[in-house]
């Protein structure tokens, strides 16, 4: 997973760090099931997935957390909490809470917890071309919803 990572950024012509110790401000993917669509959000680690939000931006009936047979299934390539949030990769649709957008930089597991990859997040939200809204469970001041 790493090395497809790495080589989808390399394509992107984007510049990028890849570490093998997370930095303090790290951004969790989470795989979200819609209805019967799957997507990755992207929330701050220390942050929780509004789920009403996603219901709400997405229109759907129901959303829930992918169980972890789905992510081992859908996702072979990563440990278990550790899919990069690169929609391109696994046909997926990307959700990013507002709140990341104040940062400057990005940085995510790309497949194993031991990989990291940082970026700036202006180059992450041009190669990703995310759904940017308010994800978090305890909200982000500031956040325009739903904006792409």
């Amino acid at each position: 997973m790493l090395q497809r990572c790495l080589e989808y950024l390399d394509r992107s012509g984007f510049r990028y760090t890849h570490l093998t110790n997370p930095p303090q401000k790290l951004a969790k993917a989470i795989v979200l099931v819609a209805d019967e669509t799957y997507g990755i959000a992207v929330v701050p680690a220390a942050g929780y997935v509004n789920l009403d939000e996603v219901k709400a931006i997405l229109g759907a009936e129901k959303v829930r957390l992918a169980s972890e047979t789905e992510l081992s299934v859908r996702f072979p390539e990563c440990e278990l909490g550790a899919m990069p949030p690169f929609g391109e990769l696994f046909g997926l649709m990307v959700y990013v809470d507002c709140g990341l957008t104040f940062e400057d930089q990005i940085a995510f597991y790309a497949g194993t917890r031991g990989d990291v990859i940082q970026m700036m997040f202006e180059d992450f939200r041009e190669i990703v071309r995310p759904v940017i809204a308010d994800l978090r469970r305890w909200g982000t001041p500031d956040c325009e919803p739903a904006i792409r």
